[in-house]
């Protein structure tokens, strides 16, 4: 019960600046490298130059790194709540 509670705390949290930038560079790699594969997926034929842009481990790469930069708290945060590194 304790992981879940710190995992919570943790996701809602203030985030340092840099896993900020990283979360909105790995959701912005995400969109890019899934987008034409959602198109193919939805009937819309795509140039060959789109295709070569989709790459499923890029784009799982990218999620998961976003959801690890939500994980990371503040200093301040981790003293308030009593979390652990």
């Amino acid at each position: 019960m304790n992981f879940l509670n710190e995992l919570i705390i943790r996701l809602f949290s203030d985030k340092p600046w840099f896993f900020k930038v990283l979360q909105l560079l790995s959701v912005a790699t995400a969109v890019v490298t899934g987008l034409p594969q959602f198109l193919v997926d939805s009937g819309i034929a795509l140039p060959a130059a789109w295709e070569a842009i989709s790459s499923q481990v890029v784009s799982v790469a990218a999620m998961v790194a976003a959801f690890v930069s939500q994980l990371t708290v503040t200093d301040k945060t981790k003293k308030d709540n009593g979390l652990k590194d």
